[in-house]
């Protein structure tokens, strides 16, 4: 199976986030892999060309920040079967 879209769940309490963040979505779209991110991240990216809370196309979550991220990442990843 291949990656076509990844999703990345972000933090913002976490700011150090937005750098890896903007790192991961230039890496992804350099490869032809789709990008989904929430309204919040968007926004403080301020970033073009990616899909916005359509978690259900990605076959990949990336939670960026602590324990408490990577639990909260599981409200997108369980509805969406990802």
């Amino acid at each position: 199976m291949s990656i076509r879209c990844v999703g990345i769940h972000w933090n913002s309490s976490k700011p150090n986030g937005l750098e890896v963040a903007q790192r991961l979505i230039d890496m992804l779209q350099r490869r032809g892999v789709d990008v989904c991110l929430d309204d919040e991240l968007i926004g403080a990216l301020n970033t073009d060309g990616c899909l916005v809370n359509r978690y259900d196309r990605c076959q990949l979550l990336i939670a960026l920040g602590g324990d408490g991220t990577m639990l909260s990442a599981l409200d997108r990843a369980i509805p969406n079967d990802l």
